[in-house]
């Protein structure tokens, strides 16, 4: 029996509980929680307007209320409303606004920075191809410095060679005509030589001839 009667019992709690509505205090600014439906209860707590609670059950214009910190008691009906209060709506309103406020300054300043950033980006990009123009007219003139350049090496590199050509052509011609002046000189030495010694004998034979036609006489 005690047993059935504990089913019941728990039965009738989780179908209390299923059938509990949420509804919230009303426009009133406070409104007392009573340990029974009636003023002639203890008050054990206070509801500030807009706040939820579960409702679990009503009798004599009382509901009995779960709050959200797990206590239970009963309040006067007629202060409960199924939507939240008007001053919790223009709250909620109020700071969804004051939130959609905040974004859009910050998107302003996001689109501010962006369009610094955008300029930036042009100057940048203005700077940019004036160098690449500039590097662009370097490269030309050097281009066109190294052809003349280049010219100017072949030319000198022929004009070298054919100067080291002459030289050695000149050091040549001054080999063969150094030889020529010693043979001649040779030839000069040579031929004096044989004039002292010519000299020599034919001086050799006048005192010889001398010397006979003194013995002669």
């Amino acid at each position: 029996m005690k047993k059935i009667l504990t089913i019941g019992i728990c039965l009738l709690v989780f179908s209390a509980a299923a059938q509990a509505e949420k509804m919230y205090v009303n426009d009133t600014i406070r409104i007392t929680i009573r340990t029974g439906p009636g003023i002639n209860y203890k008050v054990i707590g206070e509801a500030e307007s807009g706040q939820e609670m579960d409702v679990r059950g009503s009798r004599d214009g009382w509901s009995r209320v779960r709050l959200s910190d797990g206590r239970e008691g009963w309040v006067i009906s007629r202060f409960l409303i199924r939507n939240s209060s008007r001053n919790k709506q223009l709250t909620a309103l109020q700071e969804a606004h004051d939130t959609l406020a905040a974004e859009v300054d910050a998107l302003k300043q996001e689109n501010e920075r962006l369009k610094e950033e955008n300029q930036r980006l042009d100057l940048l990009s203005g700077e940019s191809r004036r160098t690449l123009e500039e590097i662009t007219h370097s490269y030309d003139v050097l281009k066109t410095e190294s052809r003349d350049f280049l010219k100017v090496k072949a030319a000198y590199e022929a004009a070298a060679e054919g100067l080291e050509e002459q030289k050695r052509m000149t050091d040549q011609l001054k080999a063969r005509t150094e030889d020529q002046e010693w043979q001649k000189n040779a030839a000069f030495f040579v031929g004096g030589g044989v004039l002292v010694l010519l000299g020599f004998f034919v001086g050799a034979l006048s005192r010889g001839d001398s010397r006979r036609r003194s013995s002669l006489l």
